[in-house]
């Protein structure tokens, strides 16, 4: 550990841009990739859950606003 942010350091003072090889044979590539699907599906399912609360919420007030003036009328 300290060892990594010694060499940390000294890539910040010396400016070096050094990325970390992706190994092939070990699946780095895969397991990027798993993780940017998780990422995409995590996304889609809150936006679905930020729909859904929407249209309840919409149509709950609809409904509202409809019970509201109805009742209005019958007076």
């Amino acid at each position: 550990m300290i060892l990594k942010l010694i060499t940390l350091i000294k890539r910040n003072i010396m400016n070096i841009q050094t990325p970390e090889p992706w190994d092939i044979k070990k699946g780095d590539y895969k397991r990027d990739f798993s993780e940017t699907n998780r990422f995409l599906r995590q996304q889609e399912r809150n936006r679905k859950i930020r729909q859904t609360i929407l249209l309840a919420g919409s149509v709950t007030l609809l409904f509202g606003i409809l019970y509201g003036i109805f009742y209005i009328m019958t007076e």
